[in-house]
């Protein structure tokens, strides 16, 4: 597919345009140089591109409980928190 998980996107930012650009490339070739993966990977790893992306889901998880406390007690609610603190728990 060719998508950019959020990982990769946290790792790119720590990066130049450049460096950006070479792993960017790879990526879109991965389909055919399937060695690219790993390389994409070591990437991701040298950058903490997951530490990054989970920091940043944790926050907007943070945000999400926020909004619904102005919501009052109520079985959808309830719900609705469980729901948001099963997305932050479930591995990465």
């Amino acid at each position: 597919e060719q998508k950019i998980p959020q990982p990769l996107l946290c790792a790119l930012e720590s990066v130049s345009e450049e460096e950006a650009r070479a792993i960017r490339e790879k990526v879109n070739h991965i389909a055919d140089n399937p060695q690219y993966e790993a390389d994409v990977r070591a990437f991701v790893r040298e950058h903490d591109g997951v530490a990054k992306a989970a920091e940043l889901m944790n926050r907007y998880l943070d945000q999400a409980l926020e909004c619904l406390e102005a919501f009052p007690p109520s079985a959808r609610k309830d719900y609705l928190v469980a729901l948001t603190r099963y997305v932050g728990d479930r591995q990465i």
